[in-house]
């Protein structure tokens, strides 16, 4: 249930032993899926079915089974029928597999196993089309118990000594003089050159998997300086050290070579404390050579990032072709290797009802064609893609000099057609030759060999040295000693490995920033205590900006008062200084709760709550509009898909070791989560005070034990599930729940009254508006509806929901429905933020969606969701945000 967001205002070893899955489908021919006011066709297989990009994946979870090793999971079988062609529909735009590949994996969640299950179920085996009618799979049973891996507590770095910051631009080795630590405000005629020290990780955003951060503090990198053994660092002496910029490295999980977060690569550095890391000799191996490597793989690229086509998911484009579509892009080729052929990768989307291409040319002659397909299906305009992508790899011969890349956008007769570039890449057969100017080198070869490997280096005379920044936190180093010509070093294969060649006196500066002192703090190290200095375990974590926080302390104190939670307040920029060297990054965010969640004295008193406490924005950079990404939130790589795109706060709880890449492996939240989409203080102050107001009314008020149930009405042929599944969930509230009073509010059977607008149910309007005024517990819609409103008949729009007094008895507001809240686009309020940010009244909490979702899903959502809000069970009522939790 990736695709809800809550809008938060209260929130043994033993044996191992083979397990099996069966899974029998049932599928329904033909079956017209209602998304976002567009019928589609095609086979339909239960509410475990998701549509994605690729086609249909079965997705369960199993509660408690034997957990699962990873990488253990095996097909056994797997029954598939062959789907008539007549019955292909909608099917046929998508990209389908051709295989049947199993996705299983076990998460711990609040103490209990969840095994996750993803499988295609519809394949396309050359031109046929196959549905899965059943499958079993085996799997080895996990030979320990699975645990979160814990995080050390202890006190940051940053809370004693004196620290200042700097950044770089560039990638690749860097120099730092007397005089510019001069510059940075510190003594550099008291300065220890021993106890010189450098942190940080570069440019690069923090990887998305919790298993990837090793580091929940500045990370200490090793450096070189020059003149340290006489004890002072004079104005002759340097310190040499390899940095990465923001805009050089391609990172696979963003599919990008710019940071989406942040565009600065800051660095601390300290002259205190202990003796630093340097950079040490490298052992190289000894033994017969396997490969001996004269060249290497060098990569170019060009990446703008100017604009996101769709406003979703954090993929953005540079350069677009409608009025000029013919663009060249220059690369500057040097020491190529002829004998060997280079590579291009081209990715670009479009916007286009009609099929579009880009002819791709090196040096005026044609590459290839990348073709991209159009929104138009079966005559009708889809609005389930904003947009279409493709990615065109080929191979050239290459030459030195400049390498001119050509693209030729053709519209296909479409004037209105519009193409996009996302990047370039160059995979360049390079000479190892020295240049008089530092490289970086690798050879993707040596990752899939084994032995050892020899690289060997001419015109090396000026090259002092070859440092392995593999691991850029242990840097070693290779010295040519008596400035040989032809240099050659051994490194082991097997994996991949990055050198660069360090030429005498070509260094990247260091830039010095505006505010260049890093003040002490000390997060790690306090949050958990109380006010004696005690610790203390943390019920509810509210992250908030430092310009909001006058009011999150307000809503702290409240919970704290009034609610027994032991609840702290944090801000973001104190969460970036000791997680991130004070650079945005989601994954830094994460790593803090994490850090809070393993830290707890026992498992049991572990953090419930997480508020992230401020608006979000698909703009994570503020390009569009000022100051909207106030608390950013986790996007989807995906940019065109309204099915595959999504916004999510989950990212944020989900604390296995495991779990993170949610694009890649899912997961389950450990801590309710949720946001409160406020601006400015003044919104802040408003939302606060409703919170305060809604937990001091009486409990036994009426309206407390009503609930309204609202179902659109059956405008297509798919809607017809949506009365079904209001009715169902009523018949289910009034037998768990006979205390609770159930209205329903089926749209179907108002009378419909046409207008200058288009049809309205203004008795419907009527009763709606009288849910809120009068007061419900719960108002539950279930339907279609998008930022505007809901529904097609709008019976809540954006001037109602504004207008709604209702100040007394708020209620929680779930709206199954497609984009309603949508709060990630500041350039367009949503039905939802309005309904929500009503100080006059609305909702008090709103589960929403902010993406499109499949009325299978909803379905799904809402019964699970209701037997944990309304305690079917008669267990301990919990609040809305752990019901939610529970739900998903």
């Amino acid at each position: 249930m990736k695709h809800f967001s809550l809008i938060l205002l209260i929130l043994s070893f033993f044996v191992p032993k083979a397990q099996n899955i069966d899974e029998q489908l049932t599928w329904i021919d033909n079956y017209t899926y209602s998304i976002n006011g567009e019928d589609i066709v095609m086979p339909y297989c239960g509410d475990n079915c998701s549509l994605i990009e690729t086609g249909l994946v079965f997705h369960k979870n199993y509660i408690d089974i034997p957990l699962a090793q990873p990488g253990s999971a095996q097909v056994v079988a797997v029954q598939k029928t062959v789907i008539p062609d007549s019955n292909v529909g909608f099917l046929r735009t998508l990209t389908l597999p051709s295989q049947f590949e199993v996705f299983l994996e076990t998460s711990l969640s609040r103490k209990r196993n969840y095994t996750t299950l993803k499988v295609p179920v519809v394949l396309k085996e050359g031109s046929n089309y196959y549905r899965v009618t059943g499958f079993q799979i085996s799997y080895r049973e996990r030979t320990a118990a699975l645990l979160p891996k814990n995080t050390t507590y202890g006190n940051s770095l940053l809370a004693s000594g004196e620290w200042f910051k700097f950044q770089v631009n560039n990638t690749g080795v860097h120099r730092i003089t007397r005089g510019f630590l001069s510059s940075l405000g510190m003594d550099v005629n008291s300065i220890d050159p021993s106890r010189l020290k450098i942190y940080g990780q570069g440019g690069r955003s923090l990887p998305l998997a919790n298993n990837e951060n090793l580091y929940y503090d500045p990370a200490e990198i090793p450096i070189r300086v020059t003149g340290e053994s006489d004890g002072s660092f004079d104005s002759g002496d340097e310190i040499l050290f390899y940095a990465t910029a923001s805009d050089t490295e391609y990172v696979e999980e963003n599919d990008s070579f710019i940071n989406p977060y942040s565009d600065e690569s800051i660095y601390y550095i300290t002259a205190q404390g202990n003796p630093g890391k340097r950079i040490l000799s490298a052992i190289q191996p000894t033994g017969n050579v396997a490969v001996t490597y004269t060249d290497y793989d060098k990569v170019y690229h060009h990446e703008v990032d100017e604009r996101n086509i769709a406003a979703l998911g954090r993929t953005w484009y540079g350069e677009r072709f409608s009025f000029e579509p013919d663009q060249s892009f220059e690369f500057d080729l040097d020491n190529v290797n002829t004998a060997r052929d280079a590579s291009v990768i081209v990715k670009t989307a479009s916007i286009s009802d009609t099929p579009v291409s880009f002819e791709i040319s090196y040096n005026n002659s044609v590459v290839g064609t990348s073709n991209l397909t159009g929104l138009v299906i079966g005559g009708q305009r889809s609005n389930i893609f904003a947009g279409r992508t493709a990615t065109f790899n080929s191979s050239f011969n290459p030459t030195s000099g400049t390498a001119t890349i050509d693209l030729s956008f053709d519209n296909g007769g479409n004037p209105g057609a519009r193409g996009f570039l996302n990047y370039i890449r160059l995979n360049v057969p390079t000479l190892l030759q020295g240049t008089g100017e530092q490289f970086v080198f690798q050879n993707t070869d040596a990752s899939t060999n084994t032995g050892i490997g020899e690289y060997q280096i001419s015109n090396a005379a000026t090259i002092n040295e070859i440092w392995d920044i593999t691991d850029p936190f242990n840097t070693t180093r290779i010295v040519n000693s008596n400035n040989q010509s032809t240099f050659s070093f051994k490194s082991s294969l097997g994996s991949p490995r990055q050198f660069v060649a360090v030429e005498d006196g070509d260094y990247f500066p260091v830039i010095r920033m505006n505010e260049s002192r890093v003040q002490n703090s000390n997060l790690k190290g306090t949050v958990f205590l109380d006010n004696a200095g005690a610790f203390k375990d943390i019920d509810y974590l509210i992250i908030t900006p430092q310009f909001l926080k006058s009011q999150a302390d307000r809503l702290a104190n409240f919970h704290i008062q009034e609610n027994n939670l032991n609840t702290k307040v944090v801000t973001l920029q104190a969460i970036y200084d000791e997680f991130s060297n004070g650079m945005q990054d989601i994954s830094a965010i994460r790593n803090f709760i994490k850090y809070v969640y393993d830290n707890a004295s026992s498992p049991a008193n572990r953090l419930q709550f997480v508020n992230l406490f401020g608006d979000a924005s698909y703009d994570y950079k503020d390009r569009i509009s000022v100051r909207d990404n106030i608390v950013p939130i986790y996007l989807s790589e995906s940019s065109v898909s309204l099915i595959t795109s999504y916004a999510l706060d989950d990212f944020f709880v989900l604390m296995d070791d495991n779990e993170g890449n949610v694009g890649v492996n899912g997961g389950l939240p450990d801590i309710a989560v949720g946001r409160m989409i406020v601006s400015d203080l003044t919104e802040a102050r408003e939302m606060v005070d409703k919170v305060i107001s809604y937990q001091q009314e009486p409990a036994f008020d009426p309206w407390r034990n009503r609930v309204t149930l609202i179902a659109d009405d059956v405008d297509e042929l798919g809607d017809r599930v949506l009365q079904e599944s209001v009715n169902q969930l009523a018949t289910e509230i009034a037998t768990n729940r006979p205390d609770l009073n159930v209205d329903k509010i089926l749209l179907d059977s108002y009378i419909q009254v046409n207008n200058a607008g288009g049809p309205r149910y203004p008795a419907a309007v009527s009763n709606i508006e009288d849910a809120f005024e009068r007061g419900s517990l719960v108002v539950n819609y279930f339907g279609h509806g998008n930022e505007d409103g809901l529904a097609r008949e709008f019976v809540i729009t954006q001037n109602s929901a504004r207008d709604y007094r209702n100040p007394n008895n708020l209620p929680l507001f779930i709206s199954v429905t497609c984009e309603f809240t949508r709060f990630d686009n500041p350039l367009r309020e949503s039905g939802g933020e309005v309904i929500y940010l009503n100080p006059n009244g609305g909702v008090i909490a709103s589960v929403a969606t902010n993406r499109l979702i499949l009325i299978s899903a909803g379905t799904r959502l809402n019964e699970v969701l209701d037997q944990y809000l309304y305690d079917y069970n008669n267990t301990v009522q919990v609040s809305m945000a752990e019901a939610l939790r529970r739900a998903r």
